[in-house]
């Protein structure tokens, strides 16, 4: 990695992790969790095509506990 690497002012706590050690139940929002899903399906065939997706309710209670 090239360049710094740390909190910023919108995160209290940064960690890099290879694809097998990410804590999946951690992550804080369902956005990150769906990019990070999809670039590894994607990286497997070497293609980044568009995805466009919804939150839903269901999405929201899971991360933030209301909808």
């Amino acid at each position: 990695m090239i360049g710094g690497f740390g909190p910023g002012p919108e995160s209290l706590e940064v960690a890099l992790f290879e694809e097998h050690e990410i804590p999946w139940d951690a992550l804080a929002f369902p956005t990150i969790e769906r990019t990070l899903r999809h670039y590894f399906a994607d990286r497997e065939n070497a293609v980044y095509p568009l995805h466009i997706s919804k939150i839903t309710p269901e999405d929201r209670e899971r991360y933030v506990g209301s909808a």
